[in-house]
């Protein structure tokens, strides 16, 4: 094999990683128009659901502490944090 590439080997890695990833089924699931538009579909409002969940969940963290750095009367922050509340429980009601 003077200075020629052999493509046996890159194809048998190829497929090898192709089932290890089982991607087969994937690829041939992405020709039907209806199915890449309803797996986009569910993919995009599962992402959005958990954007949605992740974010009340780190306000209501963030929330919490400030709660207690309030309780905790420190002169500058205190006031400050104490508007920020309560401007969000307003928000929430």
């Amino acid at each position: 094999m003077n200075g020629q590439i052999s493509t046996n080997k890159p194809n048998k890695e190829i497929n090898k990683l192709m089932c290890n990833l089982n991607c087969v089924d994937f690829i041939v699931e992405k020709k039907s128009l209806k199915r890449v538009l309803w797996y986009n579909f569910l993919v995009g409002v599962a992402r959005g659901l958990g954007m949605a969940f992740g974010f009340t969940v780190l306000a209501a963290i963030v929330v919490y502490i400030l709660q207690r750095i309030v309780v905790l009367n420190l002169p500058l922050i205190s006031k400050f944090i104490a508007n920020i509340i309560e401007l969000v429980k307003m928000y929430g009601k």
